[in-house]
């Protein structure tokens, strides 16, 4: 084991404990209900991390591995998942408000049930996700080269 620091874009620290990997910091953390607000995860390797119930606002997970990611029963909060793989996750009864998602890729993810509010889309990745089984979908952004197309009411 080794010494763990979870800290934001500002360096400021979250929380530090004892863990074999930084997945396992990250669990502990969620699941002992310590504040993850501004958590800085760009680039992080997460893959099958469980962040069920989970709250985040202001997160950065700018190009993050989260393969098979359980982010079910969530809030996201303005957080920028753009450039993750977000391939195999399951999103599921989730609320996401003010993500950024440019360039994310959704393979095979599941948003049944979810609600996503003002959210940014870009990449045909997005397009492998199955926009009828969200629960709420209001104010999306689809960005296509110049054009901004707005495709939720």
């Amino acid at each position: 084991m080794r010494k763990f620091k979870l800290v934001t874009s500002e360096n400021k620290i979250l929380y530090e404990g004892f863990h074999f990997n930084l997945k396992q910091t990250i669990e502990y953390a969620a699941n002992h209900n310590i504040e993850l607000h501004g958590i800085d995860l760009t680039d992080a390797d997460l893959k099958h991390i469980n962040l069920d119930g989970v709250r985040i606002h202001n997160g950065y997970f700018k190009g993050a591995n989260l393969l098979g990611v359980n982010m079910s029963e969530a809030e996201f909060q303005n957080c920028d998942f753009s450039e993750a793989d977000l391939s195999q996750a399951c999103m599921c009864y989730s609320n996401f408000n003010k993500c950024n998602f440019k360039h994310t890729y959704f393979s095979g993810a599941d948003i049944a049930m979810a609600s996503l509010v003002l959210c940014d889309f870009q990449g045909f990745s997005a397009l492998n996700l199955d926009f009828h089984k969200a629960f709420k979908l209001e104010s999306l952004i689809f960005t296509h080269f110049e054009n901004r197309i707005s495709f939720s009411s």
